[in-house]
């Protein structure tokens, strides 16, 4: 990666965002273990949980916003 914009329309919206990359080298990706991914899935699922008050997605606050923004 060379090069990361942000678009002035997100800075418009969200004027105190703060944005981060990182960068990873080194990083070998074609290792598959299957289970390992599975897992992790698992437990990063059950985090996101705690945060989705609303059945409908639509109703959450956060996304009501981006969706304002970008609709």
């Amino acid at each position: 990666m060379t090069r990361f914009v942000v678009e002035d329309d997100v800075w418009a919206i969200f004027p105190h965002a703060k944005i981060g990359v990182v960068v990873a080298q080194g990083i070998d990706n074609s290792i598959k273990n299957a289970s390992v991914y599975e897992q992790m899935l698992r437990e990063a699922e059950k985090e996101a949980r705690k945060f989705l008050e609303f059945e409908e997605l639509s109703r959450n606050p956060v996304i009501s916003v981006w969706r304002e923004a970008f609709h």
